[in-house]
Protein backbone atom coordinates (compact mmCIF):
# COMPACT_ATOMS: atom_id res chain seq x y z
CA UNK A 1 0.00 0.00 0.00
CA UNK A 2 0.93 3.75 -0.14
CA UNK A 3 0.24 7.39 -1.05
CA UNK A 4 -1.13 8.77 -3.98
CA UNK A 5 0.44 12.45 -3.46
CA UNK A 6 -0.14 15.20 -5.76
CA UNK A 7 1.09 18.70 -5.69
CA UNK A 8 -1.02 21.68 -7.56
CA UNK A 9 -4.59 23.45 -8.29
CA UNK A 10 -7.30 22.66 -5.79
CA UNK A 11 -10.54 21.18 -8.09
CA UNK A 12 -13.78 20.65 -6.90
CA UNK A 13 -15.61 17.87 -7.28
CA UNK A 14 -19.39 18.11 -7.33
CA UNK A 15 -21.62 14.36 -7.60
CA UNK A 16 -24.91 15.20 -6.81
CA UNK A 17 -25.67 11.32 -7.71
CA UNK A 18 -24.05 10.40 -4.48
CA UNK A 19 -24.63 13.95 -3.03
CA UNK A 20 -21.18 14.23 -2.69
CA UNK A 21 -18.26 17.22 -2.74
CA UNK A 22 -14.27 16.10 -2.81
CA UNK A 23 -11.20 18.14 -3.07
CA UNK A 24 -8.48 17.01 -5.76
CA UNK A 25 -5.93 18.39 -7.46
CA UNK A 26 -6.19 19.35 -11.50
CA UNK A 27 -2.94 16.52 -13.27
CA UNK A 28 0.29 18.27 -14.75
CA UNK A 29 2.39 17.16 -17.07
CA UNK A 30 5.54 18.91 -17.82
CA UNK A 31 8.54 18.19 -20.05
CA UNK A 32 10.75 20.40 -17.38
CA UNK A 33 9.33 18.39 -14.59
CA UNK A 34 11.68 15.95 -12.41
CA UNK A 35 11.49 12.38 -13.70
CA UNK A 36 13.19 9.44 -12.94
CA UNK A 37 12.25 6.41 -14.62
CA UNK A 38 8.62 5.74 -13.15
CA UNK A 39 5.16 5.78 -14.33
CA UNK A 40 4.44 9.47 -12.86
CA UNK A 41 7.59 11.11 -14.85
CA UNK A 42 6.81 14.44 -15.27
CA UNK A 43 3.89 14.79 -13.35
CA UNK A 44 3.19 16.34 -10.10
CA UNK A 45 1.95 13.33 -8.96
CA UNK A 46 3.74 10.30 -7.11
CA UNK A 47 3.19 7.31 -5.68
CA UNK A 48 5.38 6.36 -2.81
CA UNK A 49 4.88 3.56 -0.48
CA UNK A 50 3.78 4.44 3.20
CA UNK A 51 7.45 2.84 4.43
CA UNK A 52 9.28 5.00 1.52
CA UNK A 53 7.94 8.18 2.11
CA UNK A 54 8.27 7.60 5.80
CA UNK A 55 12.24 7.28 5.03
CA UNK A 56 12.32 9.89 3.05
CA UNK A 57 10.82 12.40 5.37
CA UNK A 58 13.26 11.15 8.06
CA UNK A 59 16.13 11.10 5.82
CA UNK A 60 15.74 14.57 4.47
CA UNK A 61 14.71 16.34 8.07
CA UNK A 62 11.11 17.36 6.26
CA UNK A 63 8.62 15.42 8.66
CA UNK A 64 8.14 19.01 10.49
CA UNK A 65 6.59 20.33 7.13
CA UNK A 66 3.80 17.00 6.37
CA UNK A 67 3.42 16.12 9.93
CA UNK A 68 2.78 18.88 12.15
CA UNK A 69 -0.39 19.02 13.72
CA UNK A 70 -1.19 22.34 13.08
CA UNK A 71 -0.20 22.69 9.54
CA UNK A 72 1.28 20.06 8.14
CA UNK A 73 0.83 18.71 4.51
CA UNK A 74 0.24 15.37 5.67
CA UNK A 75 -1.25 15.69 8.69
CA UNK A 76 -3.95 13.78 7.99
CA UNK A 77 -4.37 10.56 5.74
CA UNK A 78 -6.14 11.08 3.19
CA UNK A 79 -6.59 14.87 2.88
CA UNK A 80 -5.67 17.78 1.32
CA UNK A 81 -4.55 21.14 3.22
CA UNK A 82 -2.95 24.51 1.76
CA UNK A 83 0.49 24.83 0.44
CA UNK A 84 1.60 28.26 2.28
CA UNK A 85 4.88 30.15 1.64
CA UNK A 86 5.94 28.87 4.54
CA UNK A 87 5.40 25.40 3.22
CA UNK A 88 7.95 26.43 0.12
CA UNK A 89 10.71 28.16 1.75
CA UNK A 90 10.82 25.05 4.09
CA UNK A 91 10.76 22.67 1.50
CA UNK A 92 13.67 24.96 -0.73
CA UNK A 93 15.77 24.59 2.46
CA UNK A 94 15.48 21.34 2.95
CA UNK A 95 16.71 20.57 -0.29
CA UNK A 96 19.64 22.98 -0.31
CA UNK A 97 20.48 21.51 3.61
CA UNK A 98 20.34 18.09 1.75
CA UNK A 99 22.48 18.93 -1.02
CA UNK A 100 25.00 21.15 0.64
CA UNK A 101 25.46 17.82 3.20
CA UNK A 102 25.67 15.15 0.33
CA UNK A 103 27.01 17.28 -2.88
CA UNK A 104 28.14 14.06 -4.84
CA UNK A 105 24.25 12.72 -4.49
CA UNK A 106 23.34 12.30 -8.26
CA UNK A 107 19.25 11.99 -8.27
CA UNK A 108 18.46 8.68 -9.51
CA UNK A 109 16.85 5.50 -8.32
CA UNK A 110 19.76 2.28 -7.39
CA UNK A 111 17.32 0.40 -8.36
CA UNK A 112 17.84 -1.40 -4.43
CA UNK A 113 15.17 -0.84 -2.02
CA UNK A 114 17.20 0.75 0.33
CA UNK A 115 16.54 4.97 1.08
CA UNK A 116 20.42 5.89 -0.19
CA UNK A 117 20.89 9.50 -0.63
CA UNK A 118 20.58 9.74 -4.47
CA UNK A 119 16.74 8.51 -4.12
CA UNK A 120 16.18 10.90 -1.34
CA UNK A 121 17.34 13.73 -3.87
CA UNK A 122 14.88 12.17 -5.96
CA UNK A 123 12.44 12.82 -3.86
CA UNK A 124 13.42 16.22 -2.78
CA UNK A 125 13.94 17.85 -6.78
CA UNK A 126 10.58 16.56 -7.20
CA UNK A 127 8.88 17.66 -4.02
CA UNK A 128 10.45 21.55 -4.62
CA UNK A 129 10.11 21.61 -8.25
CA UNK A 130 6.12 21.09 -8.06
CA UNK A 131 5.77 23.39 -4.74
CA UNK A 132 7.45 25.84 -6.62
CA UNK A 133 6.06 25.12 -9.53
CA UNK A 134 2.58 25.35 -7.86
CA UNK A 135 3.02 28.49 -5.61
CA UNK A 136 3.75 30.59 -8.67
CA UNK A 137 1.20 29.17 -11.23
CA UNK A 138 -1.88 27.87 -8.88
CA UNK A 139 -4.58 30.41 -7.68
CA UNK A 140 -5.53 27.48 -5.00
CA UNK A 141 -1.67 25.85 -4.17
CA UNK A 142 -2.67 22.54 -2.48
CA UNK A 143 -0.81 19.73 -1.26
CA UNK A 144 -3.37 15.95 -1.87
CA UNK A 145 -3.01 12.85 -0.23
CA UNK A 146 -4.83 9.76 -0.65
Amino acid sequence: MGYTLKIGEAIIDFDLEFNTVSVNVKDVKLDNAPAFGEPTDYENERWPSYIAWGEFMRNSNTEFIFKNEEDGLLREHPGVFPIKVEHQIEINNAYHVFKAKYPNAKAEFSGENTPTEDGVLCRLEWLKFWIDWTMENCENPVFYNS
